[in-house]
């Protein structure tokens, strides 16, 4: 039965090992700070069940300090090598895939909102008859972020470098494809939330136009 001193220590102890643990040897579990905190109680509580009490372990009365200490360390030993750790690592460093497609006169992005680091870049796969036209029109951000961190930069709409040697890229922020196929967006060289809107054009038939898929650029 956990009397009302014994709960208070085992508390006092999960605090102190959990902010060791997170803030001073920085293990992040993939969980949040509540339930790590809850867990080691629950360690911490039961400690006394798991390890003996050394006889000059009388800090507290009616609590034993030591072996609530050896098991509140427990799960944070499994955060920090178990599974629960890889989380932390960072994401593969890789471009992005955009399929567009015209299903019933609608123009379909998918994913609507594709995410990628800088440095990489953007394959959009382009799923059109042969005599269809596909254009894409990045809108000016209202500020634009280098990868030095400054910010304001007339470097023209879209994220992506220009290259004119890439054939689909015309002017910068603008590409254009006729057919099946992909384009290739170039390298990112700014953050940030960068909206564009895609132009399908089908013989003897209206423009169609999106409502401003996003590509998001971060570090």
């Amino acid at each position: 039965m956990q009397t009302g001193r014994a709960a208070l220590g085992a508390l006092l102890v999960a605090l102190f090992v959990t902010a060791v643990a997170r803030y001073m040897l920085g293990i992040k579990p993939d969980r949040g700070l509540l339930a790590c905190l809850a867990i080691t109680y629950v360690f911490a509580a039961l400690g006394r069940l798991l390890f003996p009490a050394p006889s000059w372990d009388s800090l507290v009365p009616g609590f034993a300090v030591v072996p609530a200490l050896l098991a509140a360390v427990i799960p944070w030993l499994w955060w920090r090598t178990g599974p629960e750790s890889e989380p932390q690592l960072l994401p593969p460093a890789c471009n992005a895939l955009v399929r567009l497609s015209l299903v019933n006169r609608e123009i379909q992005a998918k994913p609507y909102r594709a995410c990628l680091h800088l440095g990489r870049s953007v394959d959009w796969q382009i799923e059109a008859n042969p005599d269809d036209d596909v254009e894409l029109h990045f809108k000016s951000a209202p500020q634009m972020t280098s990868e030095r961190g400054a910010k304001g930069q007339a470097a023209g709409p879209g994220p992506f470098v220009q290259d004119p040697n890439n054939p689909s890229n015309p002017s910068r922020g603008v590409y254009r494809r006729k057919g099946p196929g992909d384009i290739d967006s170039n390298t990112a060289e700014l953050l940030g939330r960068w909206e564009y809107t895609v132009t399908w054009r089908q013989p003897g038939l209206p423009p169609v136009t999106t409502n401003s898929p996003v590509i998001c650029i971060r570090r």
